[in-house]
C-alpha cells in the first residue's frame, strides 16, 4: 500500500533501527487506524530514541519534517540511548484517541508516548498494578526480570521497581511471547455430567521456550508476569536444534517440536494443554491476593508434516466461534487443525455417554493430514514465518494473513461453520412476503384489540 523512509542513509547503512511497532488505533475507532513506531537513531556515537505516529492507510507521519528534506519526518525525541522495551498501556490519549505507549530506557525509567498529563496522573494512580518484564543478559546467563511502575518524577518520567527474577542458566531463550489476546465468551466449559471446568484466565501470562543444545532438551514454561511464578512447565527431550514453537490463547497452550529419539522416527510432535482453575469458581481475571490452584489436561500428537512458521489461532469478534490452530507447513501450505482434534480431553478408550454429549472423539496419537484444511488452496506460500488473525463483522468468519517471503490473505476460515450466514438457496422473497403479511395482520388486529380492551374497562 505504501512505504515510508523515517531516517537517512549513509555509506555505513541506515541511521535508524526500528525497535517496536504497535497498533494504537483500530479501523473501527475514530479516524484512520494508527501505528506507533519506536526507533533508535544513531549518529556518530550518539543514540537517541524516537517515536512516530503513522497513518496505517496512507503512511502519513504526524509531526514536523526536516527543513531541507520534507519527505523525512523529524519524529519525537523521547530520551537519550536505545529503548530497553516498549508496550501498550490501557490508557487513551484524549486528543489523538491513540493508545498511549510506555517506553523504558536503559536506566529502567519509563516514559509515555505521546506525553499527556492526564494519562501520567492516571498511570501514577494505578501505581504498582502496571507490570512488564524484560529479558536481561548477565554473566551467569539470561534472566527474565519483572518490573512494576513506582512513582512519577520530573518530565513525566516514572521510576520502576524490580519485582522478581527468573534465571535460565545453561539454557538459550529461544522465544518469549505474551498470551495471544482474544475475546472470551465463556469462563467455563460445561461437561457432559452437568459439571463445569472453569478456565484459568490470566491476561498476564507469558510463554517462554528455552533450548539446551548440548543436551538436546527444550523447556516450555508459562510464567505469570505479575509474580514470576511458574504456571505450567514441560521438559522436552530429543529436540533437534532449536525446532520448538509455542503459543497460547485463553487457557489453551499449544507447542510443537522436531524430535529425533534413538528408538523412533524423526518427526514433528505437538502437545495440547488446557489450564483450569480447580477452586471451582472463576472471575475471568488474575489475582495477587491468593495463589490459584491450577490444574492441567494434556495430550500429545504426531504431526504428518513439519512446521515452518510460528503458531497462530483464529479469532472472532465476540469469542463465540471455536478457536483453531493455524500454521505453515514444510510443503509450502497454510493449514489449520480444528480444536476438536486437539482437545486434550479426548478419551483414550470408548467415549462414555457424558463424553458423547460433549462430542469428544476417541484419542488417536496421529493427526491426519487433511487437504480440506489447507486454507492456501493450490497457491504455494514460500518462506511464511508469521500468521496474523483478525475478526470480521461476522462472528463465524475470521481473517488470516500469512506473511514472510510470500504473503497470503484469506477470509475463508469458519471454524464453527456458517451459523450466522444465510444459505445460497434461502428464499428471501418468501421471507419478505411473510413479514409483509404479518405486518398487515398486526395493523388489522390492532384496532379490534383496542376496542376489546376499552370494552373490558366498562364491565
Amino acid at each position: 500500500m505504501w512505504s515510508k523512509a523515517l531516517g537517512f542513509f549513509s555509506q555505513d547503512g541506515p541511521e535508524l533501527e526500528v525497535k517496536h511497532a504497535f497498533v494504537t488505533r483500530n479501523n473501527t475507532e475514530a479516524g484512520n487506524p494508527q501505528l506507533a513506531v519506536v526507533a533508535a537513531r544513531t549518529r556518530g556515537k550518539t543514540t537517541t530514541t524516537l517515536g512516530y505516529h503513522v497513518d496505517a492507510l496512507t503512511g502519513a507521519v504526524a509531526g514536523d519534517v526536516y527543513e531541507n528534506f520534507p519527505a523525512i519526518p523529524l519524529g519525537k525525541e523521547l530520551f537519550a540511548g536505545a529503548p530497553k522495551t516498549a508496550f501498550l498501556t490501557p490508557f487513551i490519549n484524549c486528543c489523538t484517541k491513540n493508545r498511549v505507549l510506555a517506553v523504558v530506557d536503559d536506566e529502567d525509567k519509563l516514559q509515555i508516548f505521546p506525553r499527556c498529563k492526564k494519562v501520567a496522573n492516571a498511570l501514577e494512580a494505578m501505581g504498582s498494578r502496571l507490570f512488564y518484564s524484560v529479558l536481561e543478559t548477565e554473566l551467569e546467563g539470561t534472566s527474565l526480570v519483572g518490573y512494576a511502575v513506582a512513582k512519577q518524577e520530573d518530565g513525566m518520567k516514572f521510576s520502576t521497581t524490580k519485582l522478581w527474577t527468573r534465571p535460565f542458566y545453561a539454557q538459550v531463550v529461544h522465544d518469549n511471547s505474551p498470551l495471544t489476546p482474544s475475546p472470551t465468551a465463556s469462563y467455563g466449559r460445561a461437561l457432559g455430567d452437568k459439571s463445569v471446568l472453569y478456565k484459568y484466565l490470566n491476561p498476564h501470562l507469558q510463554i517462554v521456550t528455552t533450548v539446551s543444545p548440548l543436551k538436546a532438551v527444550a523447556h516450555v514454561i508459562v510464567i505469570d508476569s505479575t509474580t514470576g511464578g511458574t504456571v505450567y512447565e514441560d521438559e522436552i527431550s530429543h529436540v533437534v536444534g532449536n525446532k520448538v514453537v509455542a503459543a497460547m490463547v485463553e487457557n489453551w497452550l499449544v507447542y510443537a517440536w522436531l524430535e529425533s529419539a534413538p528408538d523412533a522416527i524423526e518427526g514433528w510432535r505437538l502437545a495440547s494443554v488446557e489450564l483450569y482453575d480447580n477452586s471451582g469458581t472463576s472471575t475471568g481475571a488474575s489475582t495477587l491476593t491468593t495463589s490459584p490452584d491450577i490444574g492441567s489436561i494434556a495430550r500429545s500428537y504426531i504431526l504428518a508434516t513439519g512446521i515452518t512458521s510460528k503458531l497462530g489461532f483464529t479469532t472472532s469478534k465476540f469469542g463465540v466461534t471455536t478457536k483453531d490452530l493455524v500454521f505453515a507447513n514444510e510443503l509450502g501450505q497454510v493449514t489449520f487443525i480444528p480444536h476438536r482434534l486437539l482437545d486434550p480431553r479426548r478419551p483414550l478408550g470408548k467415549p462414555t455417554k457424558a463424553e458423547q454429549e460433549e462430542m469428544l472423539v476417541p484419542y488417536n496419537p496421529l493427526l491426519p493430514f487433511m487437504t480440506n484444511n489447507i486454507v492456501s488452496h493450490k497457491y504455494p506460500t514460500i518462506g511464511v514465518t508469521h500468521l496474523t488473525s483478525a475478526p470480521t463483522l461476522l462472528e463465524s468468519t475470521a481473517l488470516l494473513l500469512a506473511s514472510g517471503l510470500d504473503m497470503f490473505c484469506t477470509s475463508a476460515i469458519q471454524p464453527s461453520g456458517t451459523f450466522d450466514i444465510l444459505g445460497s438457496g434461502f428464499n428471501k422473497f418468501q421471507l419478505v412476503l411473510t413479514l409483509a403479511a404479518l405486518a398487515v395482520g398486526v395493523a388489522v388486529a390492532k384496532p379490534a384489540v383496542a376496542r376489546k380492551n376499552l370494552k373490558e374497562k366498562w364491565f
